[in-house]
């Protein structure tokens, strides 16, 4: 039985806590009380002297418990109470003492509980300054309260136009000049350079006994003071870190030269001293001696040739392939990558008229190569090599957890001690490729040293170009960024990463595709392919790498490690906005011209029964039918399956077309030259077979090669696209929906090239005819003036398609001036082409201008119309005599 729960109020007394047992139970007052038999009652701690009070602290009974508090003139806790230091402490006017911990902050006098590590501060009141000791005053707020400064950076309050400075961190500032002007100035601190605001990088200023410029860490300086043989600086040195031990014993850190080397002056060339190296026998100290002996002498280019290069190039790529049991120490690999920064500045400044070649493109893999064979410093995770052309970093990963990120800071310089900062490119590693590292690299001496200790290191070797010069392509670059990891003396090949390596080029801000710009009415199109270099090929390669789609700045998506790039090119489009303009006017006039001239040819029985008419109706139709896909699909380039819909289309709809033209020539040479001598059965069955049938036949033998023999598609599913069709991006110009390559040749151009020319021929036979034999031409009742046959030529010239002859001759060559004068031809006359055929058909045509010509002057001018009516009718009366001589398959097209 639970007594607790059965008689709660007569077990215990009141106020008690009962606790019940096996077979009995407990009762107990709560902490600071005690039972009396009936009930609990409350212990005075003061009374009974069971408190922790301070003698010199006051205590107060609670129910259950007791304060102590501090007496006065004391201060503490209650229980720690001192004797409070400020009623020693004298502060001055408007300010009172304050108390302070060890670590300089205000505390109250209750979180005294050292009594050694309290002080005393003298503060003003607040909305108050000056000095608090003396006498507190109004001042004005501190500017650099709120002003955030560079890393490495000190925020200076600072008069305008006085060179006195001030410097107290208190919120406000006093003692000032009544009519100064007080600014917040961000400055370096002590050895860094740079503005102070965005960055503060450090450098070295100057050594002795040699003077060197100004140097950023942890780049390479040469003394002013160069050899009168040889023209070489004396002496060179690195800027490093120096260390001593500080006032609390710490050691401290500062920037200064370090590596210290005088360099003899004479006249060896760089090939003989090269030859005289034995690479295999040589230890780590003799090879770094060697190295900065190469640097050095590289770095005047006017005192090079392309001898000295090669040879210098050829001596870095003996030692990363044959020379693998030598240790290259961190000043070793800093000369490699300056000789390599001297190497791209000699070809840069195009000192010799040979181009960097297959030892310099080596030499991008022996920077990597030796990278994995450096230690870096004893407590130190990476290490960092730049120049004004490479960038390294090496970094160690001690088990990695997640991504590697580089994304290197810039610094171009602007003025003497100014630089500008920029983070022009960006790559990450995934975790994946450092797993796989970690997996696939042999176990290196470093490794295994740390593996003794269930260490795993896996190393990662970053390196950036400015540009593309030593490799050699004529695709050229800038920001080519790399990234390869491994271990301790190896690299791992790491391939079909499931989570890519992702290249930002942060410095391009533009996104890929066709754009306009309105202030200059111009359009261009940007070109952007992320690619790598493939050191198989020597070439750039986009095997495993895509763009993603819509970035900007631009995005590559990689799934393997190597050296990544984007190559950009901006070019302008054909068709600037004004010609885009003419092109969508022209394009609509001669849509409204081909259907007027269709419905015109369609609604007189007499006319559609002739067969020049019914090829021209056909002519019209599909003209129409090329502009309106020319209007509305030639841009739908972001939809790869209608874009590949609109070019197919307008490829099939302008050879149909062309076979028309061309059976419209020949319909013109049988009866202007063959005197109307068309005697082939079923001629426009025939016609209409060959015009359909050819052009389908051509249209689809060339998908089908497209799609048999087509290249992989550039863009892979790592992007988050897959193109519908593999042969998307073979078949498809870049920039709008048209075929390209071996389709616009072969299955476009090459057919259109034989039906031009056989339309120039059948044009030069018809002119030849109008000129030479007009007595036999029995077309018309008088002989047309030389001014008709020009009009006349002139009229069939633009229906056999005349025009394209501009389209052609912008082939021949690619100056900007030339290509822009052919374009706006082009553009001008192919566009209203389709106008040019209603002038031919309804304008020179008699019996067809009778159909809508009287409507139009009926609307117009009453007088003008009666005149045609007396006109109209005495042609008429001309026609029908004509007629009457002719025969049922006569052609009237060319009536004057």
């Amino acid at each position: 039985m639970d007594e607790c729960v059965v008689c709660p109020d007569y077990v215990c007394p009141v106020g008690a806590i009962c606790k019940n047992t096996i077979g009995s139970y407990n009762c107990s007052c709560p902490e600071g009380f005690a039972s009396n038999g009936s009930y609990c009652t409350d212990i005075d701690e003061c009374m009974t002297r069971s408190d922790n009070c301070s003698a010199n602290a006051t205590c107060t009974n609670l129910p259950g418990n007791y304060s102590c508090t501090c007496n006065q003139g004391y201060i503490g806790n209650g229980h720690v109470c001192i004797v409070d230091p400020c009623t020693t402490k004298t502060c001055g006017i408007n300010a009172s003492c304050k108390l302070k911990s060890q670590n300089g902050q205000i505390i109250n006098s209750t979180e005294v509980v050292n009594p050694n590590a309290i002080r005393t501060k003298c503060v003003c009141d607040p909305g108050l300054g000056g000095s608090p000791s003396i006498q507190c005053t109004a001042g004005i707020p501190n500017p650099c309260t709120n002003k955030t400064c560079a890393e490495n950076a000190t925020c200076v309050p600072t008069f305008q136009g006085h060179s006195m400075q001030y410097t107290d961190k208190d919120s406000m500032i006093y003692g000032y000049e009544p009519n100064a002007t007080i600014i917040a100035s961000c400055r370096c601190d002590y050895s860094y350079i740079g503005d102070g605001n965005v960055y503060c990088a450090a450098a070295c200023e100057f050594s002795y006994p040699y003077i060197f410029p100004s140097t950023l860490y942890p780049q390479i300086a040469y003394s002013i003071e160069v050899c009168s043989v040889g023209g070489h600086p004396i002496a060179t040195a690195q800027c490093g870190v120096k260390y001593y031990i500080g006032q609390m014993g710490q050691p401290q850190a500062y920037y200064d030269f370090i590596e210290f080397t005088e360099i003899p002056c004479n006249n060896q060339s760089i090939t003989v001293l090269v030859s005289q190296v034995p690479v295999t026998q040589l230890n780590s100290s003799e090879l770094q001696t060697v190295l900065t002996v190469l640097d050095v002498k590289t770095l005047n280019l006017s005192n090079l040739c392309y001898v000295d290069i090669s040879a210098t190039t050829n001596f870095i790529n003996d030692v990363a392939a044959n020379a693998t049991n030598i240790q290259v120490t961190q000043v070793s690999f800093t000369r490699i990558i300056s000789i390599a920064d001297h190497v791209t500045a000699f070809f840069d400044m195009q000192l010799t008229n040979q181009s960097a070649g297959l030892a310099e493109a080596d030499l991008v893999m022996s920077l990597t190569t030796l990278a994995y064979r450096v230690p870096l410093p004893h407590g130190r995770s990476s290490l960092i090599v730049s120049t004004s052309t490479i960038e390294a970093k090496i970094t160690d990963q001690l088990n990695p957890m997640q991504n590697l990120y580089y994304s290197p800071i810039v610094l171009s310089l602007q003025s003497p001690n100014s630089y500008i900062p920029s983070q022009p490119v960006s790559i990450s590693i995934p975790l994946e490729a450092l797993l796989a590292a970690e997996q696939t690299v042999t176990v290196g001496r470093m490794r295994r040293k740390r593996a003794l200790n269930n260490i795993t290191a896996v190393r990662a070797v970053f390196l950036l170009h400015r540009n593309s010069t030593l490799f050699p392509t004529k695709e050229k670059a800038d920001w080519i960024v790399s990234g390869d990891v491994g271990s301790f003396n190896k690299s791992a090949i790491v391939s079909n990463l499931r989570d890519t390596v992702n290249v930002t080029r942060n410095n391009i801000n533009k996104t890929a595709g066709k754009s306009q710009n309105d202030s200059t009415l111009t359009a261009q199109y940007v070109n952007e392919t992320c690619v790598f270099w493939n050191f198989s090929t020597q070439s750039w390669s986009t095997e495993g790498c895509c763009l993603e789609p819509n970035t900007n700045p631009p995005l590559c998506k990689c799934n393997h490690l190597t050296n990544f790039a984007v190559l950009m090119s901006i070019y302008p489009i054909p068709a600037s906005i004004p010609q885009q303009v003419v092109s969508i006017v022209g394009c609509s006039i001669s849509i409204a011209s081909l259907i007027f001239t269709i419905i015109l040819l369609v609604i007189s029985k007499e006319i559609r029964d002739r067969r020049p008419m019914r090829v021209l109706i056909n002519i019209c139709a599909n003209l129409s039918v090329v502009y309106l896909i020319f209007l509305f699909g030639i841009d739908e380039v972001d939809d790869v399956a209608d874009c590949i819909v609109s070019a197919t289309l307008l490829h099939y709809f302008l050879l149909v077309a062309w076979c028309w033209m061309a059976v419209y020539g020949h319909l013109l040479y049988k009866s202007i030259v063959k005197l109307f001598d068309v005697s082939w059965k079923n001629y426009l069955t025939k016609a209409t077979l060959w015009s359909y049938g050819f052009p389908l036949v051509v249209v689809f033998v060339n998908l089908t090669m497209n799609k048999v023999l087509a290249i992989p598609s550039d863009e892979s599913p790592i992007c988050g696209q897959d193109p519908p069709l593999s042969f998307a991006h073979t078949y498809l110009a870049e920039n709008m929906c048209w075929i390209q390559g071996y389709s616009l040749y072969i299955a476009f151009l090459l057919p259109v090239a034989c039906l031009l020319s056989f339309n120039i021929v059948m044009f030069v036979l018809v002119i030849r005819s109008l000129t030479c034999k007009r007595e036999k031409i029995a077309s018309t009742s008088r002989n047309p003036s030389n001014l008709d046959n020009l009009a006349i030529a002139m009229a069939i010239a633009s229906t056999l398609g005349m025009v394209w002859f501009f389209g052609f001759f912008m082939m021949i060559s690619s100056d900007p001036v030339y290509l822009a004068v052919m374009s706006w031809l082009f553009t001008i006359v192919a566009t209203l082409q389709g106008f040019c055929v209603f002038l031919l058909t309804c304008v020179r045509q008699g019996d067809v201008k009778r159909l809508w010509w009287p409507y139009v002057l009926k609307y117009c001018c009453c007088k003008k119309e009666e005149k045609y009516k007396a006109a109209s009718s005495t042609t008429a009366n001309n026609t029908g005599t004509a007629k009457s001589k002719k025969s049922e398959n006569s052609t009237t097209v060319l009536t004057a």
